[in-house]
């Protein structure tokens, strides 16, 4: 079951892609998928080269006029970002919208990869009372075995864990908010204070297109699932607006 909307909520950027082989034919019909599109997202942002990087590969990006949201397009990407989010349903209806358009003027593909997820910017402290080896002031995790200074460490732990359920794989990340991981990158528009708490669920087997939204759903619940299970119980009433 979908938590209530966060007053104090934490998210960065909520971003879903649906990946695919590459297809060069698909960049005969952007401009279809671009004139449907483009009221609500009148803006074309092309991408500067990545150094190491396939030109090819980074995506284009139609965005809002304010650039809170945009459809990102690539060779072998549609995708779907927003930095004010609306919660999951509309966010879900935004989603499936917008991959309808895309299959409508582009040619069939065939999917390699479901994504979904959510970055979040913790604060770099938090009151209360630290335990030996916690990660973070707001999250419940613990590193046994290392020492630090009453709880707390000098710098924030920068941790990567690969884990999964089914025929799901996520990865939960601890960050700086600068850092990149894997291949999407967090287009922040600062170089906020904090730490990212960064999780990107996906799956790569047994992939059908019309399985999408399914996906995003079963994703989605444990995105939830892991954040609302690793912060810390004070942390969850400043979120809600109790603390």
């Amino acid at each position: 079951m979908a938590h209530p909307r966060l007053p104090n909520s934490p998210l960065l950027e909520v971003t879903a892609e649906l990946r695919f082989h590459g297809d060069l034919a698909l960049y005969t019909s952007w401009g279809k998928v671009q004139a449907e599109l483009r009221k609500e997202f009148p803006r074309l942002l092309v991408p500067t080269g990545e150094p190491g990087g396939p030109p090819m590969l980074q995506p284009v990006r139609l965005s809002s006029l304010d650039d809170t949201h945009g459809v990102m397009l690539a060779i072998n990407t549609v995708g779907y970002t927003c930095r004010v989010y609306p919660g999951f349903d509309v966010f879900l209806a935004s989603v499936s919208r917008i991959v309808q358009t895309f299959s409508r003027h582009s040619p069939p593909v065939t999917p390699s990869r479901f994504g979904l997820r959510y970055a979040n910017l913790l604060p770099p402290t938090f009151p209360g009372e630290l335990r030996e080896g916690q990660v973070h002031p707001c999250l419940r995790a613990i590193v046994s075995g290392v020492p630090s200074v009453g709880g707390e460490f000098p710098e924030p732990p920068v941790l990567v864990l690969v884990t999964g359920q089914g025929d799901l794989q996520a990865r939960l990340s601890l960050l700086p908010p600068t850092a990149v991981v894997g291949v999407n990158q967090l287009q922040l528009h600062a170089n906020p204070h904090g730490v990212l708490l960064d999780i990107d669920v996906w799956k790569t087997a047994d992939l059908e297109q019309a399985g999408f939204t399914d996906f995003l759903d079963r994703a989605h619940d444990l995105i939830e699932r892991m954040f609302f299970g690793l912060i810390t119980d004070e942390y969850y009433r400043y979120l809600k607006g109790e603390a």
